[in-house]
């Protein structure tokens, strides 16, 4: 079993979201990823919501929303190698929405939590 190591680099990044722009978000969230990494960081924590954007409001109740945002976080799991992702997103769970982190990295959705 390999060595832990005694301290690990951790980053965090506030990014410029805009609500709804998936395609842009999608793109600051893997930049913040790759400049982490770049960094040496272990683990990336991202903002509350960072995905579909702040403030969401009445568009979480959209349809697309929940299906969009979870799109968007399968697309940054290949940026995630060798590096502990948390992103904020919306999740339903049981017919209740939920204000939730997703835990990310070697390419996996390791968990999520409201």
């Amino acid at each position: 079993m390999p060595a832990v190591p005694s301290t690990a680099r951790v980053a965090a990044a506030s990014l410029d979201q805009t609500v709804g722009d998936w395609v842009g978000n999608t793109d600051r969230i893997r930049a913040a990823i790759l400049a982490a990494r770049a960094a040496g960081a272990r683990l990336l924590v991202l903002p509350e919501m960072c995905v579909p954007g702040y403030s969401l409001g009445d568009r979480l109740l959209m349809d697309g929303t929940i299906e969009r945002s979870r799109a968007a976080v399968d697309a940054l799991l290949a940026d995630t190698a060798g590096i502990v992702v948390v992103v904020g997103l919306p999740v339903r769970h049981r017919e209740v929405l939920y204000n939730a982190v997703a835990v990310l990295a070697d390419g996996v959705v390791h968990g999520v939590v409201p």
